[in-house]
């Protein structure tokens, strides 16, 4: 038996191909394919727009659509929720805004600072900010005063005065915000106790740490007139910075420290030729 195979004819063959072609896919919903579009982050940031009405989770993109999938793969009310990216890690608010190029948008300005919370206050958003008033409770009040040497001056020579003051860092909270504050002095006012006084931009320094010799004149030295005791006075003031864990943040103003004071015996000094020395004739005169 000779069997014939019936050929379909080109045209019908041409028709069958077009009804395929657009036919429906088999699967409501949203579409998902490889894309280079918008991310969430991005997209939230105002660093790109999605102008197709989709977005890029992870490696995939959803296209808009009235749909509202679940972010399982369930199927929603007029849509099928795509999969999650896969794993992949979107990245921070703060990669996207270090990886852009130009000036930083007002979003990212709006960042706090790397280590605080996200809407949580900080010196960069509305509603914290620290003044100098809030760091008064903080100021360092471990300075001390002397005068070289020993704290006796003599009469007529230079009595070397020295203040402890010096950068100090100390931990606090301000506002509900665990902080670092930092205080440098930039003044010291001292006050010699007989009615004159100096300003100086150091607190002083020993004679020995200068490699002077005794009664040489310093920057913070004072030569006193009369014999007596006086009280002595020195006021540091300082500037101040905070940090947050993300660098230190001047702060606008300057401090003034506690007034730290010392008695100072001034005495008179009397000379005299002697034939040997006070140890060898105690009673001899000026001994």
């Amino acid at each position: 038996m000779t069997i014939t195979r019936a050929r379909m004819p080109f045209a019908v063959t041409a028709l069958l191909l077009l009804a395929w072609t657009f036919l429906p896919s088999s699967s409501a919903g949203a579409a998902t394919y490889q894309v280079a579009a918008c991310s969430w982050r991005e997209s939230q940031a105002g660093l790109c727009s999605a102008g197709d009405g989709g977005v890029t989770i992870g490696d995939t993109k959803t296209d808009g659509d009235s749909g509202s999938g679940g972010e399982d793969g369930s199927t929603g009310s007029g849509g099928t929720g795509d999969s999650g990216g896969g794993g992949t890690t979107e990245p921070s608010p703060w990669d996207i805004c270090a990886a852009t190029p130009g000036p930083p948008s007002a979003f990212c300005r709006s960042l706090p600072p790397i280590g605080v919370p996200i809407g949580q206050p900080s010196p960069t958003t509305p509603g914290w900010s620290a003044t100098i008033s809030d760091l008064v409770r903080f100021v360092p009040a471990q300075a001390t005063l002397s005068a070289e040497p020993q704290n006796v001056a003599v009469v007529g020579l230079p009595a070397n005065f020295v203040s402890t003051a010096k950068t100090e860092t100390i931990p606090g909270t301000i506002l509900g915000r665990a902080l670092t504050i930092r205080f440098t002095p930039v003044s010291h006012h001292f006050d010699y106790g007989d009615g004159i006084q100096l300003d100086s931009a150091t607190p002083g320094a020993a004679w020995d740490a200068t490699g002077q010799a005794q009664f040489t004149p310093t920057d913070t030295s004072h030569v006193y007139k009369e014999p007596g005791t006086y009280t002595a006075s020195v006021i540091t003031t300082y500037t101040a910075e905070i940090d947050l864990g993300t660098g230190w943040i001047p702060v606008s103003g300057t401090l003034t420290g506690p007034s730290a004071t010392q008695q100072i015996r001034v005495v008179k000094a009397r000379t005299a030729l002697v034939q040997n020395t006070c140890t060898e004739r105690p009673s001899a005169p000026g001994c």
